[in-house]
């Protein structure tokens, strides 16, 4: 039986990993030293699993939860295998950790790169990456009352792992470089960009869940035509097969509508600084789609609507009070960090206004609606 640390105790590692390692003993790791010591306190939780229009429960006994501050590589080494759920800017603070352990990895993040990253800063191989092909919800049903404490939701979805982590078990898909590649390429921007995109406008229009701003036509239509770019471009730029895209592409819209979820909108919208890298998947992926001869229109009005996020908790607070100040040109250079010869600065400049426009209609229409 394998003994498993997971570091991150949010949505993936909490939600959904217990689902796939019914066979093995899991411990938990978190920096939030309040959902630390609340776990300890309680011993034990619920998660439950949408499975055909219903929910699924697995209470979860709790045997050692950590905080970060308590842990060091000999931590490490008294497990078979560590998963990280714990984000791309936090992921790459673990490098002190890992170089001094031997126990081998398996990275549950977005970016595929960082393992690469990992295994040179370490100078260790087993390091592994892994695609959770899921959404789970850091937050309960709120019409749930006489659900635990700490209850989670998640979806019923696969795990795909590179196949060098086989011996890690549980129920995962072990596959090669080939198919990972395409897995990674499908859930980056077949799910990543419009499940951000329709958290942005979903935040716009003071939206607490995804599905919430997913019922809104307009915002669902821009979130589908932004599926349908995304769709495009992985097709000429990664050479995968319609027939898997257009698959995943309606997964995926399905996913975002779930009504059971309660997936809030301010998790999946958090950071937009680091969502609005040059190359992850709003920039990134619109650079893409010029790339191939697309024109992203959807995906540019969904990095906009990224640029008025307004969250004044939100680690990249600032985003909505600086594009609000400073000159669209000036803002996306200096801000962004977008070149001014950068097909994506030309494209999002020429129709600032305009798109600027819709976003605030249609923030004003969809308000004035629900009240």
């Amino acid at each position: 039986m394998n003994k498993i640390l997971i570091i991150g105790s949010g949505a993936i590692g909490r939600g959904y990993c217990p689902w796939i390692f019914n066979e093995s003993i899991i411990d938990f790791v978190d920096s939030n030293t309040n959902l630390v010591d609340e776990m300890n306190k309680l011993k034990s939780y619920s998660t439950f699993m949408t499975i055909d229009n219903e929910y699924k429960e697995k209470k979860v006994v709790l045997n050692k939860v950590l905080s970060f501050h308590q842990i060091n590589s000999s931590t490490l080494d008294q497990y078979n295998f560590v998963i990280t759920c714990v984000g791309p800017r936090n992921f790459l603070k673990l490098t002190d950790l890992f170089t001094f352990s031997k126990t081998t990895v398996i990275c549950f993040e977005n970016d595929r790169s960082l393992v690469k990253t990992m295994r040179v800063s370490t100078n260790r191989s087993n390091i592994y990456f892994g695609i959770p092909d899921v959404i789970s919800s850091n937050a309960s049903n709120p019409n749930k009352e006489n659900w635990p404490k700490l209850s989670l939701i998640t979806e019923n979805g696969k795990t795909y792992v590179e196949d060098g982590a086989k011996a890690l078990g549980g129920d995962i898909v072990y596959v090669d470089e080939n198919e990972i590649k395409k897995q990674w390429a499908a859930k980056l921007y077949i799910h990543n960009t419009p499940h951000c995109i329709a958290a942005y406008l979903g935040s716009l229009c003071r939206k607490t869940y995804l599905h919430e701003a997913m019922v809104e036509e307009k915002t669902r239509k821009i979130v589908e035509q932004a599926t349908i770019e995304m769709k495009k471009m992985v097709e000429k730029e990664f050479k995968l097969e319609e027939d898997f895209t257009s698959f995943y592409a309606k997964k995926e819209l399905n996913r975002f509508s779930n009504n059971l979820l309660f997936d809030p909108v301010l998790r999946v919208a958090r950071e937009p600084f680091r969502k609005l890298g040059l190359n992850d998947r709003l920039i990134g992926a619109a650079k893409k789609a010029f790339a191939n001869n697309i024109y992203p229109e959807s995906i540019l009005l969904g990095i906009m609507s990224a640029f008025l996020f307004d969250v004044s908790t939100d680690q990249d607070a600032l985003i909505s009070p600086l594009f609000n100040s400073m000159q669209p040109d000036d803002f996306l250079s200096v801000i962004i960090r977008l070149p001014r010869n950068d097909i994506i600065y030309d494209a999002l400049l020429k129709k600032w206004n305009s798109r600027k426009e819709l976003l605030m209609n249609l923030k004003n229409e969809i308000i004035a609606s629900n009240n």
